[in-house]
């Protein structure tokens, strides 16, 4: 069984960008009616998983769809590897699919956390009709361990571009009609349990196409 409880409290940036998806992550969700409101707790996981043999399950319940899309050096929500959501999802799928949804999963053992330097890409279009962003892509490197003792380090560099419609709605909140950046990280593994992360990224600011570090 798993339960994934969540709560929010201060601000973020996110609302100080001129992006289509927030780059904090983190302190995006759990969603609320309003940017970065409080909430003392919000239930986005609770499901129960059944094997049905050694590599392959069952697992029914409430999902938290931000671990859909796995990726090694591209995943983390946020907190372990990219801040950005943009590297974590797809805009034009990101403003589709439900944050936290019931739902049945096909579920296969795999495993990941494996030593070394990878390259990851995600690429996704939209219909201009049915979606506000029309394209969207990020690339990258990263890695884990590649210092010697460091095996749980983890590092990551990507880019992203996102190309948005231009429409009357994202003029009023502040959305240019495309948005791109890049984002740094280095994950330093000081127990099993603590980590400490350095991060910086270069983002435009809302209806400012010039990127400005965070």
């Amino acid at each position: 069984m798993k339960i994934r409880a969540e709560s929010r409290y201060g601000d973020s940036i996110n609302d100080r960008t001129g992006m289509i998806l927030p780059a904090n992550s983190d302190g995006f969700f759990p969603l609320t009616s309003h940017l970065d409101d409080s909430i003392p707790i919000s239930i986005s996981d609770l499901n129960y998983t059944q094997f049905l043999s050694n590599h392959i399950g069952l697992t029914i319940g409430k999902f938290d769809t931000l671990d859909g899309d796995p990726n090694e050096f591209a995943g983390g929500r946020g907190v372990s590897q990219f801040m950005n959501s943009h590297f974590l999802l797809s805009a034009p799928l990101a403003l589709l699919v439900p944050y936290s949804t019931l739902g049945l999963v096909d579920l296969q053992n795999g495993q990941s956390d494996h030593q070394g330097i990878g390259m990851f890409a995600r690429m996704a279009f939209a219909d201009d009709d049915t979606n506000l962003a029309e394209f969207s892509i990020s690339v990258g490197l990263g890695g884990r361990g590649i210092i010697r003792g460091r095996d749980d380090d983890t590092f990551g560099i990507g880019y992203f571009y996102t190309k948005i419609q231009d429409t009357r709605i994202g003029g009023i909140i502040g959305l240019d009609d495309s948005s791109q950046g890049g984002e740094v990280f280095y994950n330093l593994a000081i127990t099993t349990a603590s980590h400490l992360t350095f991060d910086i990224q270069i983002l435009p600011e809302r209806g400012d196409h010039a990127p400005s570090e965070v």
